[in-house]
């Protein structure tokens, strides 16, 4: 595992950043403590952890249980060498451009959803040394019922005294990155025993990255359209709950029109399908009969659930009669319509706050202050602390100036 750092704010990463030849200088961060503690951002100075208290009466209230990832240490990536960095449910990570802040934004993705092939060789600080990425869980045996049950225990055996779940992730070479292997608290090893990957699955959180506006040709091409579907299905699944009686009295009238019903009292078969779909169906078996004669066909369409329906919205900006894809509108129209979505997302989560356990989701956001007027950044600010109260929040910005100080507090 990666050496941790002597003092771990301000980090300071090696002179080698990713594609560039300038000295990674000035990567620091500052965050938001831990839940159950009214700690605030301390606007001019560059660690936060030791400053109590509240700025202009503003705190943070965590609402628990909450799969949180409390550090990350990340060895080869990128302009990375060697180090481990503290993550906490709102982690602002500041510096000037091209020092790294997006490379750990990266590695955080690469862990939990990172492909075999997500990793090319000039991922690599040094090509020939393994990556590696070592993140340590909290709250995962409160979040254990998200798991199935046969599988549960195996997840259950390697949480440790502390409550900690440690896993990563390696790649000896480009293009091989490793599964997800968890540490054995008995040995001290990783691993990857049968059935913890399925146990595994649902408990880790969906990454939601949202990357800096730089070219909308490239936005189109699908990451940002990703990210904001992401939100969207956020958003939605809150509302799922209310939603899905309705659509169940609608789901029973179209399964009348599509499917053959059989009555649970008498086994008999009820069919009022439409007429043509009836018909499909006799052809079908009609001409199955001329090799099977005894053989028939059954037609059965399966309705989607709500949260597949939920999960294909599209979102389009309209101007009176004219719709555009939100793509093909300018950066600060997209960066508010980020906000507002953020915004409806803090608002359903704090509605939320008495419902079960649920699968957590971490959001990763380049410059959430970009393209905003200063009373823009504050609704940010507030939208993200409101959703740090129930998932894990990530976010860069370059900014040390005053607009910094202003969306910090």
């Amino acid at each position: 595992m990666p050496q941790s750092a002597p003092n771990p704010s301000p980090f300071q990463i090696p002179n080698k950043p990713h594609n560039s030849g300038a000295d990674a200088t000035g990567l620091c961060y500052k965050h938001f403590p831990f839940p159950k503690r009214a700690h605030s951002l301390n606007p001019g100075g560059l660690d936060a952890s030791r400053v109590a208290g509240s700025v202009e009466g503003i705190s943070l209230q965590f609402a628990l249980p909450m799969l949180t990832t409390k550090e990350i240490s990340i060895a080869n990536f990128r302009s990375i060498q060697s180090e481990r960095f503290e993550l906490l449910p709102l982690t602002i990570l500041v510096g000037k451009n091209d020092v790294g802040k997006s490379n750990l934004l990266e590695a955080i993705r690469v862990l939990f959803e990172g492909a075999t092939t997500s990793v090319d060789s000039e991922d690599f600080y040094d090509p020939a040394a393994p990556l590696e990425i070592v993140a340590v869980l909290v709250g995962v045996r409160e979040c254990l019922g998200l798991c199935d049950e046969r599988n549960r225990p195996k997840l259950e055996q390697r949480i440790d005294a502390n409550g900690f779940l440690t896993i990563r992730r390696v790649a000896a070479s480009p293009r091989k990155l490793g599964s997800i292997e968890i540490l054995d608290p008995t040995t001290g090893e990783f691993g990857t025993p049968t059935g913890i990957d399925a146990a595994m699955k649902p408990l880790l959180p969906e990454v939601i990255f949202i990357a800096a506006l730089a070219d909308v040709a490239e936005e189109a091409k699908g990451t940002q359209k990703d990210a904001l579907g992401q939100l969207v299905g956020q958003v939605m699944s809150a509302i799922a709950d209310q939603v899905q009686p309705r659509l169940d009295e609608a789901y029973q009238e179209a399964s009348r029109l599509l499917n053959v019903r059989v009555d649970p009292a008498t086994g008999a078969e009820q069919d009022e399908r439409a007429v043509e779909l009836a018909g499909i169906e006799g052809d079908i078996t009609r001409y199955l009969n001329e090799t099977f004669p005894k053989a028939s066909v059954r037609l059965k369409v399966k309705l989607p659930s709500v949260k597949s329906i939920l999960g294909q919205i599209d979102v389009v900006v309209r101007e009176g009669t004219h719709e555009d894809p939100y793509y093909r509108r300018g950066h600060g129209l997209q960066r508010t319509l980020y906000l507002s979505l953020l915004r409806a997302l803090a608002g359903r989560i704090r509605d939320r706050s008495g419902q079960g356990v649920v699968r957590p989701f971490i959001l990763l956001f380049e410059e959430p202050e970009a393209f905003l007027h200063p009373e823009g950044q504050i609704k940010m600010r507030d939208a993200l602390k409101a959703i740090s109260e129930r998932a894990q929040v990530a976010m860069a910005t370059p900014f040390t100036d005053n607009r910094h100080s202003r969306f910090c507090r």
